[in-house]
């Protein structure tokens, strides 16, 4: 059955340049990257209070006790968006700042970006994320059947390479960005007014990690709130510093099935299920045909949230097999394992 989709209210949810902020940091690792972030926060010029509160999601390393900031701590890992709705349980300004601990802000970064904002309440607001690299991806569309079977399966990832018309890519071009609405923002930073977080009920805690901030977004569309991206602010974000070292395309994947799931019914997440499934045992004995002729191994697209799973980009190969029919693909030890992400 498909989920309840929000009934469209006619509350006006509102927050405006001088109100405080409640900067929310999902943790989970070593204390240090948080403890910049926050170094960062407390350096702000911003004429409004800024609150900070550090969500602990069961850090094997519990996040230190820190004079002027909040800390919770729960006792089981949840995830990023549980961590963030615990975190802004205890919030009380009326802006929500959603921040990943990898992140660090320029000393102006709020009064700016609150500044540009209410302009455009209510509404999620994001901004440019430049990492090592150069500039990250930023916000994408809205995931799509077919453009998630092809950022798994490598022959359909080359089919998209020739027609990109039939299967176009979800992610964005960094280098091309504009300020204005877009489907959904990276969550790595959010701004947004807390009662409007609240409103939706904040995030949905079956995602683990990833897709979390897709479905807020989304169930924000459906009242009509739109996604903004400001471009001429930025952040630096070292992707993938916070994922205590989960495997990003696992993660995805199984946080996409119940996206699926969720917004257009069991029978499409089966379906998907199946497409991903013959799709990575097609993609194995192409890859086997490949190695045999000599040839380089059929990539995928290897999606993720911050585009650090491309192929090759950790130096080895990503594997998944379909076995767990109720979190959808999963590593398994070598005999087992169905499908290749390759190194480039």
């Amino acid at each position: 059955m498909n989920a309840k989709r929000p009934v469209p209210v006619r509350s006006y949810w509102s927050a405006r340049s001088g109100d405080g902020v409640s900067a929310v940091i999902a943790h989970y690792g070593e204390p240090a990257m948080t403890l910049e972030l926050i170094a960062d926060l407390r350096s702000q010029t911003y004429r409004g209070e800024i609150e900070i509160i550090v969500s602990d999601d069961a850090s094997p390393i519990p996040f230190p006790p820190t004079e002027g900031v909040m800390v919770t701590r729960s006792e089981v890992n949840g995830g990023f968006g549980t961590a963030v709705n615990r975190g802004s349980a205890v919030a009380s300004q009326p802006w929500l700042l959603i921040l990943n601990s990898d992140v660090r802000v320029a000393t102006d970064f709020i009064d700016e970006f609150v500044s540009r904002a209410q302009t455009y309440q209510p509404a999620a607001c994001g901004v440019r994320s430049r990492g090592r690299g150069g500039y990250q991806p930023t916000y994408r569309s809205f995931p799509k059947f077919r453009s998630t079977a092809a950022s798994y399966i490598g022959l359909l990832a080359q089919v998209r390479r020739r027609r990109p018309d039939w299967l176009p890519t979800e992610n964005s071009d960094p280098e091309l960005d504009a300020t204005g609405p877009v489907d959904w923002l990276v969550g790595s930073v959010l701004l947004l007014p807390r009662t409007l977080f609240e409103t939706v009920g904040g995030f949905d805690e079956r995602y683990f990690m990833y897709v979390e901030e897709v479905d807020l977004q989304y169930r924000l569309r459906l009242l009509g709130v739109p996604s903004m991206l400001i471009a001429d602010l930025e952040i630096d974000h070292d992707a993938g510093r916070s994922s205590g070292g989960v495997e990003v395309s696992v993660e995805m994947l199984r946080s996409r099935l119940i996206y699926e799931e969720k917004w257009f019914g069991r029978t499409r997440r089966q379906a998907l299920r199946g497409v991903l499934a013959a799709g990575i045992v097609l993609d194995g004995v192409a890859d086997h045909a490949r190695r045999v002729a000599g040839r380089p191994c059929c990539r995928s697209d290897g999606p993720g949230r911050d585009g650090a799973c491309r192929p090759g980009a950790n130096g080895r190969d990503r594997q998944l097999s379909a076995n767990d029919p109720d979190r959808g693909f999963s590593l398994q030890g070598d005999h087992r394992k169905a499908a290749r992400f390759c190194p480039g």
